[in-house]
């Protein structure tokens, strides 16, 4: 559909909603002011959901954005843990006794998850999400367990597919050049420069996707820590992305560079996506 025009295109999302306040300010301060956020992806099984959910859901009626499931299977940090939507007896692959989740997809390997199990954890958080008042656009998971679970991937295409909703599977494509490492110790400004950077190496008629986590710094975010992070190294990653999606210059670099920004809803299926993200992430 894209054939022939000098247009670029950008699928710009933003992750974790629920995981803290101070990411769930960020998120709506970038969705309310400015134009470059076009996915906000929610977790419901994170422990601050539903703070400040009202205040998205009611821009999505005045703002061209998408909102999705980030469907969560494990946990991540070693202070703050998301659980289960289902009890803990009725997917015990999955969780231990107290409904938390595995660490890492890498540690499947100690104890793999049942598909059956995780696509009806998944549709209980996607009803919790419809409970709260979210008629979610797409389905994404938070650090891909699908493609370390066999048979999961394609069991969740099935569901999110029967639901009538957009699967990310379709839509990781990335530049040649990886999006910019904010470690929160370069000023704003080198920030928004290497961003610019970045979009000067897009190709012309492609689709590409931009990830983030953006959450302002506090003693929240201080709290996602675990070996190999510390929780001052991600507070101020995340705060350094914050601030450069809430400066409000990103879409005015795309818009001089020819980069649509996009909405799921409004991007083209590239494929099978699923491991082009497990190598570039």
């Amino acid at each position: 559909m894209w054939k022939g025009d000098k247009m670029k295109y950008l699928i710009t999302r933003a992750d974790d909603f629920g995981s803290a306040l101070s990411a769930n300010h960020a998120m709506i301060q970038a969705v309310e002011y400015g134009n470059y956020i076009k996915n906000v992806s929610c977790m419901v099984a994170a422990p601050r959901i539903e703070e400040g959910l009202d205040r998205l859901i009611g821009l999505k009626k005045k703002k061209e954005f998408c909102i999705g499931l980030h469907a969560v299977l494990n946990s991540e940090w070693e202070s703050i843990h998301y659980k289960s939507v289902l009890s803990p007896e009725t997917i015990p692959s999955l969780v231990d006794s107290n409904g938390i989740f595995a660490f890492h997809p890498m540690k499947y390997q100690e104890k793999m998850p049942d598909v059956g199990e995780a696509v009806r954890e998944i549709s209980a958080q996607l009803d919790k999400l419809a409970k709260l008042g979210v008629c979610a656009d797409y389905v994404d998971t938070h650090m891909l367990p699908e493609a370390a679970v066999p048979g999961l991937l394609d069991a969740l295409s099935e569901f999110i597919k029967s639901k009538g909703l957009i699967d990310q599977r379709y839509f990781y494509t990335f530049p040649r050049a990886h999006q910019p490492e904010l470690s929160g110790r370069a000023m704003p400004e080198e920030d928004l420069a290497a961003y610019r950077e970045w979009f000067q190496t897009f190709e012309e008629e492609k689709q590409y996707i931009n990830i983030l986590h953006p959450a302002f710094y506090s003693e929240e975010t201080e709290l996602f820590c675990n070996s190999v992070l510390t929780g001052n190294q991600t507070a101020k990653t995340r705060d350094a992305e914050q601030r450069v999606i809430n400066s409000w210059v990103l879409e005015e670099y795309c818009e001089r560079m020819d980069i649509k920004l996009l909405k799921y809803t409004e991007a083209v299926p590239q494929g099978d996506t699923t491991m082009e993200a497990v190598k570039y992430f």
